[in-house]
């Protein structure tokens, strides 16, 4: 619970510092290796840890940085000082090795390589957002996550057609991106998920980018999904990559017996 609240914070201020969405991405990866190397963190502590993380984030990925005193000011958390100490703890427990993939990486690629429109590309970007909410997305790879966002994004229209698709992209089979898909779909029908994420995409500024994203077909179909029976690879278009091991091939042997030459 703790964690999600410090990552909804996150986005806020996201939100409010206009931040990019990769910078968002970045600062959630940053902030969960940071807490998993800590053993005890106070919880009056663990706001001001989160921002720390956006505002290294925003340093990596930013054209335009705050200054922490301004930074801390329009998170509404704690004061500049404050915000300096925390990271230069977050730096030197992750040892400077703040540059790793996000999340809108593998999308846009993912987006590129399968083909999606403006609406489905919001539509996953909106799954992502709340999947980082869940303690299971600690654990995840991001690329695994985008993939059955994507998946998920599509399949009002068109089902699971691309998951074969999605799959040569990312290089996750089938079963994974259809259990992904499952999950993040039933993270969005949740009533239990009163988040940020949810204000951000109903807002109208994203619904002209993306129109319909919160459409009632989508809800309806997302609802279908989680609960019938899960999709298996063999139902999908296209073959399955075969996990099976490979028997070696036989040494064919001539019957012919080999002449010599005197």
């Amino acid at each position: 619970m703790m964690r999600r609240s410090a990552i909804d914070l996150l986005s806020k201020c996201s939100r409010r510092c206009r931040l990019r969405c990769t910078t968002h991405y970045l600062a959630t990866r940053l902030f969960d290796r940071f807490m998993s190397a800590l053993a005890n963190v106070s919880p009056d502590d663990v706001n001001t840890k989160a921002v720390a993380a956006l505002y290294v984030a925003s340093k990596v990925e930013e054209v335009t940085v705050y200054t922490g005193e301004c930074f801390a000011d329009m998170c509404k958390v704690g004061t500049g000082a404050e915000l300096y100490e925390a990271e230069v703890s977050l730096l030197g427990v992750l040892g400077f090795n703040v540059t790793i993939p996000t999340h809108e990486d593998f999308l846009e690629r993912c987006r590129r390589i399968v083909g999606c429109s403006a609406a489905q590309a919001h539509r996953a970007r909106y799954l992502v957002e709340l999947s980082l909410l869940e303690p299971r997305s600690m654990r995840m790879p991001a690329s695994l996550c985008v993939a059955g966002a994507v998946a998920a994004a599509c399949v009002e229209v068109e089902g699971f057609q691309r998951v074969p698709c999605i799959r040569d992209a990312t290089g996750w089979d089938g079963v994974q991106i259809l259990g992904t898909a499952r999950w993040v779909l039933s993270l969005l029908i949740s009533d239990s998920m009163n988040c940020d994420a949810r204000v951000k995409f109903a807002s109208k500024s994203f619904l002209s980018v993306a129109c319909a994203a919160t459409s009632h077909g989508w809800f309806a179909c997302a609802e279908r999904i989680v609960s019938s029976d899960p999709v298996t690879p063999s139902q999908l278009p296209g073959r399955e990559r075969d996990t099976t091991e490979k028997q070696p091939k036989k040494r064919r042997v001539s019957l012919v017996p080999e002449v010599c030459q005197s």
